[in-house]
């Protein structure tokens, strides 16, 4: 389903090449507790929103469609996420340690040693569904329309980035850029750990400049010296999986900064392998995926986009449900208060009729 996904995409893109890959969006992919999805999870869910026509960036599970009692419409179907679970393990028994992680890498190798430990990463998955997906606005209708308020997508119209052009006009990134006025293509070079740009006069529009710079500064994260995908290992065996990881963290990034991120043109000559590759070995694209979070977790670390905690739809509903109580409250209460000056008017009433007999 994961690699379908993205078939289905890149089928679709070829020769629409004006539609960005990932619809744009100021917030993170998340769940209804705010906490914002990470690793693989936040390439994959802004793609499959995309394709699918999703409006919020917010996704549940199961479990928790269950304890609001909302449910899946018909014929929609849930997408896979993944959830690393990080602990450490007794070499010779297997048996988990109560040994945290944190504890674990405070150790030096040698208490390691002495204790036979090890660090183990389990990978699981499950399905989440997204709010539009589900029964939700009909149950909490003031509830969605709030959400809806507090999300308050701009559909990718931003053309101008304020963050990316202070990053170029302060030298910020982790190598240098340099814009050129005789350059004609945007490119990294390995060799000089440097990347070259046109100025924005040679593109189109500045979005085109952006998602140009985009992609060299998540090519430039693959140098040995930062996260070393080993690219340049077999130029003619890597070069479509880098160009792919390139372009999935532009998009990434880009929607985060409210851009809505096209794909390079001359990645045409990629589509037909991507698709193959994909479809032969669904591995692939999980592994592509995972490269272009890490490149994108180091740009957002550089413009200061970390993932921080978003909407708490559960915090809002608690809020609602409080006001709902203290306005019925209230009602009661003037209702009572009416009563009892109704009654008290008859009470006197009743005495004045009394003194006239």
């Amino acid at each position: 389903m994961y690699a379908d996904q993205f078939i289905d995409r890149f089928t679709h893109i070829e020769g629409h090449w004006e539609e960005p890959l990932v619809d744009a969006c100021s917030h993170p992919h998340q769940n209804i507790a705010g906490n914002a999805y990470r690793g693989c999870n936040r390439s994959f869910l802004p793609l499959v929103s995309t394709f699918r026509g999703y409006r919020l960036p917010l996704w549940m599970t199961a479990g928790q469609m269950q304890d609001l009692s909302v449910w899946p419409r018909k014929g929609t179907s849930g997408v896979p996420v993944s959830f690393t679970d990080i602990f450490i393990r007794e070499r010779e028994t297997g048996r988990r340690s109560k040994v945290t992680p944190e504890q674990f890498d405070a150790m030096t190798d040698e208490q390691r040693r002495e204790k036979d430990l090890m660090k183990v990463f389990r990978t699981r998955w499950y399905k989440v569904f997204n709010i539009c997906q589900t029964t939700f606005s009909d149950v909490y209708p003031d509830t969605m329309a709030e959400i809806e308020r507090l999300f308050g997508a701009d559909g990718g119209q931003r053309m101008d980035s304020p963050q990316l052009d202070d990053l170029v006009s302060q030298d910020s990134w982790l190598c240098p850029i340099r814009v050129d006025p005789g350059c004609m293509m945007a490119s990294y070079d390995r060799e000089t750990d440097s990347i070259r740009m046109p100025p924005k006069f040679r593109y189109s529009d500045d979005r085109a400049y952006y998602s140009a710079l985009l992609r060299e500064m998540a090519r430039s994260t693959g140098s040995e010296m930062r996260l070393d995908r080993g690219i340049w290992s077999d130029l003619s065996g890597d070069v479509a999986k880098e160009a792919l990881v390139s372009e999935l963290s532009a998009a990434s990034m880009g929607a985060v900064l409210g851009l809505g991120v096209t794909m390079d043109a001359s990645s045409e000559r990629f589509l037909k392998k991507w698709i193959d590759d994909i479809g032969a070995q669904p591995q692939f694209i999980y592994e592509a995926v995972r490269e272009a979070s890490r490149a994108a977790d180091c740009l957002g670390s550089v413009l200061g986009l970390d993932m921080v905690k978003g909407v708490d739809v559960c915090q809002i509903l608690e809020r609602q449900e409080k006001e709902k109580a203290e306005k019925a409250q209230k009602r009661k209460e003037e209702r009572l208060s009416r009563r009892s000056d109704t009654g008290t008017v008859r009470i006197q009433q009743r005495s004045h009729s009394h003194r006239r007999l």
